[in-house]
């Protein structure tokens, strides 16, 4: 039988890699339409259907080109076996992917992937790419080890057959208490399963479980152990920072955040740290305090405002972002009360409002922020600050879907025009 490096390293749960945001429209992609391809697709995942899961993916990523949906697709494939449709994913994946949010582990499943198929001095090249990155690792020992003449890794980390039973029971047990939405005794289980176990991913649905009972010391706890564990998920960090988030202790999520970007300069949610730094250190330089009696203040207007904004309520809607905001200073919020004014033909106040978006939105989250003050902008009759935003959008935006591609050519044609009869 082929060897497989899989049986050493976790497989990260899809939905932990993409994720979708639903309280804004969507920017790099119709994650609304991808939505139910994504449920199938980790539907089939858990069910070890992977191919299925594969073609689900793909189906998701032509409605929205997301990088780490490419990724998925090359787990999945690698995970049925199709290592030479895993490789040109993870090819694809690397290609498209901000080489700072690279999954450094896509190495070595390559790796896997090359030496399934024979392929030696590939497999050799691409664990070498890993070790440039992540040689003082646990896995970066083991990936030294064997380059240097011994064992592959699945034989490195032998474990006894009948423990791996036990705790794959005990694991069905712990999953089923979820089910039935008993946290309590699901966590309770699973962290004596790492105790008898140390399997590391009891301790990370410990972690799950206590935060779904809202047992946040335990589970900031529990994360923290799984952080010590060799091939821990980088999502531990987040899950983390969201336990103190729930608590309204903004501070300490802010310091988890801040621990990762320091510890994984160059990990996969660089970008989902950064944004939420980013909007804590916006909120103080406004001189707002970000307590809990604000956030949940702003949240009460925000949330009002968005059925309003929906409803196509857009002076109500206006009125309600514009309180959030003052509880709550947040790009987000300067967005959609851009986008608001824009509904009510307010264009300059519009641009006004979309330009500081897109000075605050350092992550380039809302980046459709340029096509809309670009529309604003055409109504003013300033047809060439408008081609700035248009070119500053298709130049900053690697990955347009066909939507966007559609905007900006529409909007081209109709700056184009205005041109002409000025």
């Amino acid at each position: 039988m082929k060897s497989r490096i899989v049986c050493l390293i976790t497989c990260v749960t899809l939905l932990i890699l993409w994720t979708f945001h639903d309280a804004l429209p969507q920017t790099k992609g119709n994650r609304d339409a991808a939505r139910p391809h994504w449920n199938d697709a980790e539907k089939a995942y858990k069910e070890r259907r992977y191919e299925d899961a594969a073609k689900h993916l793909e189906k998701a990523y032509a409605l929205d080109p997301d990088p780490l949906i490419q990724y998925n697709i090359g787990q999945a494939y690698r995970n049925a076996g199709k290592f030479e449709k895993a490789l040109a994913s993870y090819q694809k994946y690397l290609k498209t992917c901000p080489s700072s949010q690279v999954l450094t582990l896509t190495h070595v499943h390559m790796a896997e992937c090359y030496r399934n198929l024979g392929k030696k001095k590939e497999e050799r090249e691409a664990f070498r790419r890993y070790l440039a990155i992540e040689g003082a690792s646990d896995l970066g020992k083991k990936v030294k080890k064997y380059l240097d003449g011994g064992p592959p890794l699945d034989q490195q980390d032998k474990r006894d057959p009948q423990k791996v039973k036990d705790a794959t029971a005990l694991w069905t047990q712990g999953t089923k208490l979820i089910e039935q939405k008993k946290y309590t005794e699901a966590a309770k289980l699973f962290m004596q399963g790492w105790q008898k176990y140390k399997f590391s991913e009891m301790l990370y649905n410990a972690g799950t479980s206590y935060a779904a009972a809202q047992m946040w010391t335990e589970a900031v706890k529990a994360f923290n152990e799984y952080l010590k564990q060799p091939f821990a998920r980088e999502q531990a960090y987040v899950a983390i920072a969201t336990c103190y988030h729930d608590q309204y202790d903004f501070a300490a999520a802010v310091a988890t955040y801040e621990r990762y970007m320091k510890e994984h300069p160059n990990g996969a949610l660089a970008t989902v740290a950064y944004e939420y730094i980013s909007a804590f250190q916006f909120g103080a330089k406004t001189g707002k305090k970000r307590t809990k009696e604000n956030y949940l203040k702003a949240k009460s207007f925000f949330d009002q405002a968005k059925i309003s904004y929906k409803q196509g309520l857009y002076e109500i809607a206006l009125r309600d972002f514009q309180h959030a905001e003052q509880f709550w200073p947040d790009y987000k919020i300067t967005y959609m009360i851009a986008r608001c004014l824009q509904r009510l033909k307010k264009y300059n106040d519009a641009v006004r409002r979309f330009e500081d978006t897109i000075r605050e939105d350092k992550t380039q989250h809302i980046f459709t922020a340029h096509l809309h003050a670009a529309e604003c902008l055409l109504a003013l009759k300033k047809p060439d600050e408008a081609l700035k935003h248009v070119n500053t959008f298709k130049a900053g935006l690697k990955n347009m879907t066909a939507h966007d591609k559609a905007h900006v050519k529409r909007l081209e044609q109709r700056i184009a025009a205005a041109k002409k009869k000025s």
